[in-house]
Parts: C-alpha cells; structure tokens; sequence
C-alpha cells in the first residue's frame, strides 16, 4: 500500500499485521515531480521490501 496518511502508518504496525506500506511523507507536491522521486529512489525503497521491512518511510 502506499499513502500519505499517518493512519495507514499506525495499522501497519500493529504486531499481527502483515501488509506492508510505502509511506510518503512529503507536503503537497505536483504528480510529475512525485513521480520524479519515486523513479530516483525505487532501488532503495525495493532494496527496504525485500529486506524484510513492513513500512518504508519517504521523505
């Protein structure tokens, strides 16, 4: 799941979930140049997933 709500944050880390969330944690921000961030660190965040960690937080 991805999102942007702190919400989603707090269910994923609840012990017997096993969902994992992609967290962004950015203001308001146009499609074009989220999508920008998202293309420049997708090794990191996929490197984080496969690592084992349920929510990975982008700033």
């Amino acid at each position: 799941m991805i999102s942007k709500d702190e919400d989603f944050f707090i269910l994923a880390m609840r012990p017997k979930d096993t969902g994992r969330l992609l967290w962004l944690r950015l203001g308001n921000c146009r499609t074009r140049d989220l999508l920008t961030m998202l293309n420049q660190r997708w090794s990191d965040i996929e490197n984080a997933f496969s690592q084992e960690q349920r929510v990975v937080e982008v700033r």
